[in-house]
Formats: C-alpha cells, sequence, structure tokens
C-alpha cells in the first residue's frame, strides 16, 4: 500500500477495497462499518451508501436535491452527474415509473457504480458516457421534466455546470413544468452570477444552504403560487416514501437576493 492511500485512509477510514486510475486520476472505494464510500483520490467522499439499504441517501445534500419531489411529479429525469449512483438508486428504488437518464464523464466511474454500488440499469434506467455539457446541448428541447446537476471532480465543481450556456441549455430542454436544481460549492457570499442567470431565465428561484458548504438551488420553469413551504404536508409524505428526515432541510429554504 502506497504512502498515499495509508494517509488517505487515515483521514476516511474504513478498508480499502477496489483502486484504480484513469486519464483523470485515482478512484478508490473504502468500506466504513455500514457505509461504502467513492473518492476520488482526496479526503472528500464523492459518494457514500449504506451497504444494508442502498436506496438510502446518506449525504445531506443529495437528500436537498430530492426536496423537489414535494413540488413537482415529474414523469422523466435528467441526471448529470453519477459518481456511486446515490440519487439513481433512490429513484429508481421509490419511483420505478421515473424514465432516468443518468450522464458521466469517466467510463471507470460508471463502471464501479455497477460494480461496487449496486447501479440499477434497466427498460427505465439508461447511463450514458459522455460530457454532460456536451449531452445537454445535443438533448432535444422539452424533453426531460427534471434535471439534476451534480457536477464534481477530485478538485471541486465542475465549471461545466457554472458555464455562460448551462443554464440556457437548461432552460431549453425543460418542459413547460419542469425544475432545475444544481448542487453548487464554494460560491462567494455575495450575490453570484449563477442565481443571477437563474433568475433570468426561470420564473421562481430558490435554495437550501446545505452544511459542509453545499447551497442546493432550485428553478422553476413555472411560476409558484404562495409561499415557498406551503408543501409541507408533500414534503411530510415524501420522508416516509423516501425513509429520510427533509423536514431540517426543508426549514432552510430561502430566496436568493435579486
Amino acid at each position: 500500500m502506497s504512502k498515499f492511500t495509508r494517509k488517505l485512509k487515515s483521514m476516511i477510514g474504513g478498508q480499502l477495497v477496489h483502486r484504480q486510475r484513469d486519464d483523470w486520476g485515482e478512484l478508490l472505494v473504502l468500506d466504513q462499518r455500514r457505509r461504502r464510500i467513492l473518492t476520488f483520490g482526496t479526503a472528500f467522499e464523492q459518494s457514500a451508501m449504506d451497504r444494508e439499504q442502498p436506496s438510502l441517501l446518506v449525504h445531506d445534500y443529495a437528500r436537498a436535491m430530492m426536496l423537489v419531489l414535494a413540488w413537482c411529479q415529474p414523469r422523466s429525469a435528467t441526471l448529470l452527474g453519477l459518481g456511486g449512483g446515490s440519487l439513481v438508486r433512490a429513484l429508481a428504488h421509490h419511483f420505478p415509473e421515473l424514465d432516468i437518464e443518468a450522464v458521466e464523464l469517466r467510463q471507470a466511474v460508471v463502471d464501479i457504480a455497477r460494480q461496487w454500488f449496486g447501479l440499477p440499469e434497466g427498460d427505465t434506467v439508461r447511463i450514458h458516457t459522455a460530457d454532460a455539457g456536451l449531452h445537454l446541448q445535443q438533448m432535444a428541447e422539452t424533453s426531460t421534466d427534471l434535471i439534476l446537476a451534480d457536477l464534481f471532480s477530485a478538485h471541486g465543481m465542475s465549471a461545466a455546470q457554472t458555464g455562460p450556456g448551462f443554464l440556457h441549455h437548461c432552460r431549453r430542454v425543460l418542459t413547460d413544468q419542469g425544475w432545475l436544481v444544481v448542487n453548487l460549492h464554494g460560491l462567494p457570499e455575495e450575490m453570484d452570477p449563477i442565481a443571477r442567470g437563474m433568475q433570468s431565465l426561470f420564473a421562481e428561484v430558490f435554495l437550501c444552504p446545505v452544511q459542509g458548504g453545499n447551497d442546493i438551488y432550485f428553478a422553476s420553469v413555472q411560476p409558484r403560487p404562495g409561499p415557498i413551504h406551503q408543501h409541507y404536508e408533500a414534503m411530510q409524505q415524501l420522508e416516509e416514501q423516501l425513509n429520510i428526515r427533509l423536514d431540517l432541510l426543508y426549514r432552510r429554504l430561502l430566496r436568493p437576493p435579486r
């Protein structure tokens, strides 16, 4: 075992069960008690799975992204970024009729998600190995009800989901009842251009700050009547369905200033 691997294990803990490298760097899978962790060669967990309940969402940012399902009932969802497949597993398990398309840049990540994280695939789940930004550009107009963007590399948030054309293409491919959900990290405290871009393209924008420095942004094509917390009962039903706690995240929802 290399000095690097020993140091990483000491920071994260657990048993190293798989390690490989591709053109973008290291990929490691570690087992830590009930959890299985994917990391891109850093101390940051790229993805985590409860090995006894694979469909259970472990990280708060992933749970926060699922809050969108308290406000809409999509028939199709496009996931930009795969990791260990946490969102795909949860959606496929709890919403078996949902048509899911996931896009991942690294074939090695897809292979690991299949071998080590029980990535579901079938008639309603399709996985594409492609650049998410290019894939988004090639999608047809109004072709998906929901976009979940979670694009990160070993060095942080991918520039693909902060580029000037990203939001325009998201708006273009969403249906009239569509929603965009983006996991952003490390944004400045002052109003950022990403949020301003959302506000110029979408009828409604609000966010959920998550512990660890993540901000989950929600943007809807259509305006939402009433306050953003009016669907508390739907959120409670979603909690029961997903078997996770969402109320504390729900209470953090706020509208960014214009």
